[in-house]
C-alpha cells in the first residue's frame, strides 16, 4: 500500500496539499475521478481550517480504492463530510484523541470503466 502525509496549518498550505495529491493520485485514479477526489479533499481541508485551524490529510491507495482521510486533531465535528461525491465507495468519521478524523474511499475507475482502458492522464477522456 502507498500513502502520502501531508500536514496543513492555513490557508497558504491550501495550494501544497492540493498539488501533492494531484501528484499522488494522477496515474491511478481516471482523469475525472482525479478532479472529483481533489474537490472532496479542498472541501476536507477547508472545514478542518476553519473549525480548527490546522489538520493532516493523509491518501492511501488499495487494491481497487483511494482512502482519503482528513484529521482534525481539536474538534469533534458531524463526523459527516462536507460533500459526499457521487463515485464514493463510503465515508465516514471516527474520533481520534480530541478531535476526528473524517474519510472517504473513492475507487481507482469510474463504474464501467477500468483504469487504464484507454483513458490516460492527460489524454482529454
Amino acid at each position: 500500500m502507498s500513502s502520502l502525509w501531508v500536514s496543513f496549518a492555513g490557508d497558504s498550505d491550501r495550494a501544497v496539499v492540493r498539488e501533492s495529491a494531484r501528484r499522488f493520485l494522477d496515474g491511478w485514479l481516471t482523469p475525472g475521478l482525479v478532479e472529483e477526489t481533489l474537490t472532496v479533499i479542498g472541501e476536507l481541508v477547508t472545514d478542518v481550517l476553519r473549525h480548527a485551524g490546522s489538520g493532516e490529510l493523509v491518501l492511501s491507495r488499495r487494491d481497487s480504492t483511494v482512502l482519503v482521510e482528513v484529521l482534525d486533531r481539536f474538534s469533534a465535528g458531524d463526523g459527516r463530510p462536507p460533500v459526499v461525491p457521487a463515485h464514493a465507495c463510503g465515508w465516514g468519521a471516527h474520533p481520534a484523541g480530541a478531535g476526528q478524523v473524517v474519510w472517504v474511499e473513492m475507487p481507482l475507475a469510474e463504474p464501467g470503466r477500468q483504469q487504464g482502458d484507454g483513458v490516460g492522464v492527460g489524454s482529454g477522456g
